[in-house]
């Protein structure tokens, strides 16, 4: 009787276990998706379109981009399984002139559509990044189609 109860618990603990694994794979950073894949050398531009007025801008001085990476680095993310909603931003991440990211900040600012190696995923904001705020703090010269 010792042994099946025995049994029984380690059988809990294990399916438990595999259930927090997978759980916590799910939680990543935009730290761990993009930032880290750049390298000290690599000629780094963004674009950001604003889907509102269809208003645009680049940004390739250094300092600039490097701000903004920085305060998206503090992304912090959960992989939900939602199909992508339609989005209030493109920003597009080029590393040698090749697009290396695409992020979409989606309509509720808690989430964003995250694309990497023709490869799309949504996430949730989990923690208090505001990506919309951080985008129209920055004194960015935007470039109507008008």
């Amino acid at each position: 009787m010792k042994k099946k109860m025995l049994l029984l618990f380690v059988a809990v603990v294990v399916v438990f276990g595999v259930f927090y694994t997978m759980d916590k794979m799910t939680y990543t950073s935009f730290q761990e998706i993009a930032i880290n894949q750049l390298n000290q050398g690599d000629a780094v531009n963004i674009e950001i379109k604003r889907y509102s007025d269809d208003a645009r801008i680049s940004i390739t001085d250094k300092n600039d981009t490097d701000k903004i990476l920085k305060a998206f680095a503090g992304m912090e993310l959960k992989k939900v399984s939602d199909t992508k909603p339609s989005g209030a931003y493109a920003f597009r991440i080029y590393v040698n002139n090749l697009e290396k990211v695409g992020i979409e900040v989606l309509q509720d600012k808690n989430y964003v559509w995250i694309t990497q190696n023709n490869k799309g995923e949504v996430y949730k904001i989990i923690n208090d990044f505001d990506p919309i705020k951080t985008i129209e703090h920055e004194n960015l010269n935007w470039k109507s189609p008008n």
